[in-house]
């Protein structure tokens, strides 16, 4: 059974003192969130059978573990002090030992930039609501964690760049490019991610969430021939939850792509009804925005 995670854990245990909103204003935000979504996304196929009480999740305060995940709050601890004490001067050597001169970080030769990151049109390709925009941009992780299923363990990248987008008050979404020093390292950055996503079901299991599910889905359409850069590979996952005596679910999209020595991250979490589209280009559900938009966003990351 994997190790407690504390943010979730408080996460669980703040919702039972989340206080209901009507079922009229349930219904009317989930009107309004289905609209706002199906003009600007396209998401994964999944649906939540009607449950017993209402409440929602994206505005609550049991939230804050997204926001301060435990890896971002690991206490540095502090050197002891040392105490000076007489002691004979050491004979001179004859002949002094040379020093070793420190070994710089080597940097990707070719490192990731802003130009290389998703934008709002490839994030949202069916088009996006004048609601949605970039929330903000950074060069570093943050301590937000990144979706349900981020455990902050994305290897040692020498290039970080976030960028995040959606509706102010609302959970982000996130487009994250990392520049590794090789091959060897981005591919071990992107294994640590894609492991976290596998095992998330049971850390949001054992924080105290109901009926979770996460799936990876492999029909991806990912054609590693269109770049010039090895390894290239893929990974789609969709994940679920939803808290006991709520009919309100917890929706996590992730996607990770990595060529060469980079890695590219996209999280979208969200609550509502459903999540109704396909990784497939002709599902009767439609193409998930992220899966409709791989091959360009593989092109950019290359670029």
């Amino acid at each position: 059974m994997p190790e407690p995670i504390r943010p979730l854990d408080d996460l669980a245990a703040e919702a039972k003192e989340v206080p209901m909103l009507p079922a009229h204003e349930i219904r009317r935000r989930g009107d309004r969130r289905r609209t706002v979504r199906r003009v600007a996304t396209g998401f994964a196929a999944a649906a939540i059978a009607a449950g017993v009480g209402t409440g929602v999740w994206a505005v609550a305060p049991y939230m804050d573990g997204l926001r301060g995940p435990q890896w971002a709050n690991t206490a540095v601890p502090s050197p002891a002090p040392t105490t000076e004490t007489d002691s004979p001067s050491p004979e001179p050597s004859v002949e002094p030992t040379p020093t070793a001169a420190p070994q710089p970080t080597v940097a990707p030769v070719d490192p990731p930039t802003w130009a290389n990151v998703p934008t709002v049109e490839q994030m949202y390709p069916y088009g996006s609501s004048p609601l949605l925009g970039v929330l903000s941009e950074s060069d570093a992780m943050g301590e937000s964690a990144k979706g349900l299923c981020d455990r902050g363990e994305w290897g040692s990248p020498t290039t970080t760049l976030v960028r995040s987008f959606g509706i102010e008050g609302e959970l982000p979404t996130y487009a994250i490019v990392l520049g590794y020093a090789d091959e060897a390292a981005a591919s071990d950055g992107f294994d640590q991610i894609h492991t976290s996503a596998v095992e998330c079901e049971a850390t949001m299991t054992a924080a105290g969430w109901d009926r979770v599910s996460i799936a990876e889905d492999t029909r991806l359409p990912f054609d590693a021939s269109t770049v010039d850069s090895s390894p290239a590979r893929a990974s789609y996952f969709f994940g679920m939850a939803v808290k006991e005596g709520e009919d309100i679910g917890v929706f996590n999209d992730t996607l990770v792509m990595q060529a060469g020595e980079r890695v590219v991250w996209l999280v979208s979490t969200f609550e509502g009804m459903d999540n109704n589209c396909s990784v497939l280009p002709n599902d009767d559900a439609g193409q998930c925005s992220f899966a409709k938009s791989m091959p360009e966003i593989l092109e950019l990351l290359v670029k």
